[in-house]
């Protein structure tokens, strides 16, 4: 079943479309959890014994009834109550939003509440469902290790008072931080393979903004609409010219699997890689501290010289989840360079609840900022139906 306002490829394959009114998505799954609180269609199962909140979520979900919810989304209420039925009563199924759910008016309570679906029916961390991924240099450990486990609110933006998230800020903030007077105003600028004029919303007014700034440095081998704001562009090497272990993809797959490519070709005399030219930033804005930032700035150089990403990729197969450790038999970085079409390391497997980094390990279904904004969706409501009618 694909819910979409576009006839897209995958629709084309579905057994199902309906062609909800972009921006709506929220209203639809609203109206499908209350399907499954109603007709009893929840069940958790194993899930139930680690997650809190489902209560609360009955209560968000009580008033969302599906004839509420049709004339905002445009898909009938028959329907909605159709798919929630099959969808809580299939032997496994998911729930799955990409893009279509993030870049919109209600980009986080859309994803939420689709992830809600798949807990409340039993279809997170279950086969046929969600899974997640066990891959061979688990990034989500060590940055839990590293006590980067997730964070919101501890500051706000400087001017539109904007919750960080995961030590971010959201997109929205960024243009507004160039062009507001005052202290902490951005002023100087570091784009690392990025183009935020082209992949940004109203890039009409971050181009202006970066065309404001005092120092602009761009880490590119391209010039283009982000880029040419730059004081200083610095090229680095081609992707054919430096190994690559797809770290990202691996931690996002639908088979546990792991490959390293070495590098086809050497890059020109004088063309340095990514690391170099961002340790060496580092490095020479250490330099400029006194005693002890030349002493870092000396240290990051010999990590980056002796280490490098290959030697982190080494340590991290070795101490991951499928590695060999300090004596035992697993993979290497070794094993992964004799085998050039990659390794494959099984079928995703649960595992909840140790995969949670909640203090207390359990799914909070009802996140305080997520049941907030469900206020500004009923606000919304009002205009549409406005709108409709």
């Amino acid at each position: 079943v694909v819910v979409d306002p576009r006839r897209t490829e995958t629709a084309e394959g579905a057994d199902a479309h309906y062609f909800i009114r972009p921006g709506t998505d929220a209203y639809f799954l609203l109206a499908m959890i209350h399907t499954m609180f109603t007709e009893g269609l929840d069940r958790p199962g194993r899930l139930k014994a680690f997650t809190e909140g489902s209560a609360e979520v009955r209560r968000l979900a009580a008033d969302w009834t599906p004839e509420r919810a049709a004339p905002l989304t445009g898909i009938d209420p028959p329907a909605i109550r159709r798919v929630a039925r099959e969808f809580a009563q299939a032997p496994s199924a998911v729930s799955y939003g990409r893009m279509g759910t993030c870049v919109q008016e209600f980009g986080a309570a859309a994803p939420w509440l689709a992830d809600v679906v798949n807990v409340i029916t039993g279809n997170l961390d279950r086969p046929g469902g969600a899974m997640f991924t066990t891959p061979a240099v688990d990034v989500r450990r060590v940055a839990s290790l590293l006590g980067q486990s997730g964070s919101h609110g501890k500051w706000r933006s400087r001017v539109g008072g904007f919750a960080e998230v995961g030590g971010e800020f959201p997109v929205a903030a960024f243009a507004e931080e160039m062009e507001t007077p005052g202290p902490g105003r951005i002023r100087g600028l570091v784009v690392h393979a990025g183009n935020p004029v082209l992949s940004l919303p109203n890039g009409g007014r971050i181009d202006r903004a970066l065309g404001d700034l005092e120092f602009m440095v761009a880490v590119d081998l391209y010039l283009n609409e982000t880029t040419r704001h730059a004081d200083v562009i610095l090229p680095t090497a081609f992707g054919f010219e430096h190994d690559t272990y797809a770290l990202l993809t691996a931690n996002a797959a639908v088979r546990n699997s792991a490959r390293y490519g070495p590098k086809l070709m050497d890059a020109p005399e004088g063309v340095r890689e990514d690391h170099w030219i961002l340790t060496e930033l580092t490095a020479r804005l250490l330099a400029r501290r006194g005693a002890l930032g030349r002493a870092a700035a000396a240290a990051a150089r010999a990590f980056d010289r002796r280490v490098g990403p290959r030697g982190m990729l080494r340590a991290g197969l070795r101490f991951g989840p499928h590695g060999k450790g300090l004596l035992g038999d697993g993979l290497t970085l070794g094993a992964l360079e004799r085998r050039p079409e990659g390794v494959d390391l099984g079928p995703l497997e649960p595992r909840m609840p140790k995969l949670l980094f909640t203090k207390d390990r359990r799914i909070h279904l009802a996140p305080p900022p997520m049941v907030a904004d469900l206020a500004r969706l009923e606000a919304r409501e009002m205009v549409l139906r406005d709108v409709t009618t």
